[in-house]
């Protein structure tokens, strides 16, 4: 269940870093939009993280 919701915290965080990032390009805010992106990436890399610490510990101790 924690590993669910991880998940979906991650998924509809990603959501509002991708509108803010269309946002500021629609402004013609390009500076902003790159920030923005950068920190969607590093988002992007943390989950990825966090889901390889899921499928290799946390997941096998749930079973």
């Amino acid at each position: 269940m924690r590993v669910s919701l991880a998940s979906v915290a991650f998924s509809s965080s990603r959501f509002s870093w991708s509108t803010l990032i269309a946002w500021a390009k629609q402004l013609g805010r390009d500076d902003c939009a790159g920030v923005l992106q950068e920190n969607l990436d590093e988002e992007k890399a943390t989950d990825a993280k966090l889901t390889r610490i899921a499928d290799s510990k946390i997941n096998q101790r749930a079973a």
